[in-house]
């Protein structure tokens, strides 16, 4: 989908040729592009209407129009996935794919072509309450150093969805958040509100960097769908760091870039230089943590953690509104009735700090096949989000290793969401050892691939 450079580039490009024209009609070929009128309705209401203004605002090309001399709203180009403006001489043959040719009174036409028809061609009668929703643009003055970090520490949001927020700051998309960040050497797992304020300044300017030189070179072309109203393509992809390159080398340390999901898209990055953030060091409790089997009176608390848990940890990850629809009454119930009647082998531990249950695990014989009774399988482990990064984990963990390990089991095996880069960490960092395992995690309306990991006990 065309980003800011990309339509900054359309306006830059079609502006000579329109600022001052009037629309002397209107050819609606595919409804559905004008947004909602009939065409008939849209010609009314465009015929006659001069253009005295062609400029951007996020990824919307906006023309600013009027009717003697009074202002009449915008015509409003969301050109989506496959959307070209192009300003051409009526005899010329834009092919089969315009949607909407507006005539003009020089003779030309603007035509709106799109292939995919995701794209939008609207007349707006109120541009600013059209356009309302939108966060400050990128490179004006509203986008400032202490706007921005004071706007990131007062979200707790994984900093790549944050970032792609249109209401948040408006026309940054997948290309151009991938490349800021990593030059940035910012994690997108990292969350908001822990980005420095170095850091934060860091991100701004290269966001504004980013972004003035794509604009420079017309934006990014990778596929043939994207080109300017000349019909040039873009040249920015021959300057990408990490975006589309997963598997080749880091252009600046040479370890292979990877590329993850993350908020359901497709995220590239590099590991050495965007490391993985750490956790919140949390103040040390004077109270010594003690681990202990669960009994059915914990469940409310083991219910709550594991439902805030999966909203901190997974969030970025898991879809917004599968996480906010988690309904913490329901696992306080499932929790219960497991502890009631546990599966045969299968144990819940919990950590506890005085009379306060930090986190909880659960273990027991392997769900694969063919294991002889001697591979044992950590299901879960959850810690209450604000008790992470002060041993805690580490400490449940090898408790429950060691338990298995005295229930006889060889060797155990974690299942672990591919985009969840935090737990590859962890599991790594306890001697695991990610092999060939593969999974998917599927639930309403999304899947999402698991790989295992597995460490001796012996």
């Amino acid at each position: 989908m065309p980003e800011l450079p990309e339509v900054e580039t359309v306006a830059r490009l079609v502006r000579p040729h329109l600022e001052g024209r009037t629309i002397t009609g209107a050819d609606v070929r595919w409804e559905r592009s004008v947004g909602g009128p009939t065409a008939a309705a849209f010609r009314d209401a465009v015929a006659g209407l001069r253009i005295d203004r062609v400029w951007r605002r996020a990824k919307y090309v906006v023309m600013d129009t009027s009717r003697d001399g009074s202002r009449v709203g915008a015509l409003i180009v969301h050109l989506r996935m496959t959307g070209r403006l192009h300003v051409e001489d009526a005899e010329h043959d834009s092919g089969k794919f315009v949607r909407v040719a507006l005539p003009l009174d020089d003779g030309r036409e603007l035509r709106f072509i799109d292939v995919r028809k995701f794209g939008r061609f609207v007349h707006a009668t109120d541009p600013a309450e059209f356009l309302a929703h939108l966060g400050p643009e990128p490179l004006s003055d509203d986008f400032s150093v202490g706007w921005f970090h004071r706007a990131l520490a007062s979200r707790r949001r994984v900093l790549k969805p944050l970032l792609l927020d249109q209401t948040f700051l408006a026309g940054l998309g997948n290309i151009y958040v991938d490349e800021a960040l990593h030059v940035a050497g910012l994690h997108p797992l990292r969350r908001s509100d822990r980005v420095t304020r170095a850091k934060a300044a860091l991100l701004h300017d290269v966001i504004r960097n980013v972004l003035t030189e794509a604009i420079e070179r017309e934006g990014s072309s990778f596929d043939t769908f994207y080109r300017t109203p000349e019909g040039n393509p873009g040249s920015y992809q021959h300057q990408f760091q990490v975006y589309g390159r997963d598997g080749k080398p880091c252009r600046r340390c040479e370890r292979p870039i990877q590329k993850i999901v993350v908020g359901q898209r497709g995220t590239h990055l590099c590991t050495r230089c965007q490391p993985v953030p750490r956790p919140r060091k949390v103040v040390p409790t004077t109270v010594t943590p003690t681990v202990r089997l669960a009994q059915v009176a914990d469940a409310v608390a083991i219910g709550r953690i594991h439902t805030r848990a999966w909203k901190s940890a997974y969030r970025g990850i898991l879809p917004d509104a599968y996480l906010a629809a988690l309904d913490e009454d329901e696992r306080i119930r499932r929790r219960r009735a497991w502890l009631e009647h546990p599966p045969e082998g299968v144990e819940t531990w919990v950590i506890q700090t005085g009379k306060r249950i930090d986190g909880f695990a659960v273990s027991g014989p392997s769900r694969g096949r063919d294991t002889g009774g001697r591979v044992a399988e950590v299901y879960a482990i959850y810690l209450a989000p604000k008790r992470v990064g002060c041993g805690l984990g580490r400490q449940l963990f090898a408790h429950v290793l060691s338990s298995l390990a005295a229930e006889g089991f060889h060797e155990t095996v974690v299942w672990v969401l591919e985009a969840n880069v935090a737990s590859h960490h962890f599991y790594e960092r306890a001697g695991f050892v990610r092999d060939d395992g593969h999974s998917v995690y599927a639930d309403e309306g999304f899947s999402l691939p698991v790989v295992r990991y597995r460490r001796s006990l012996r």
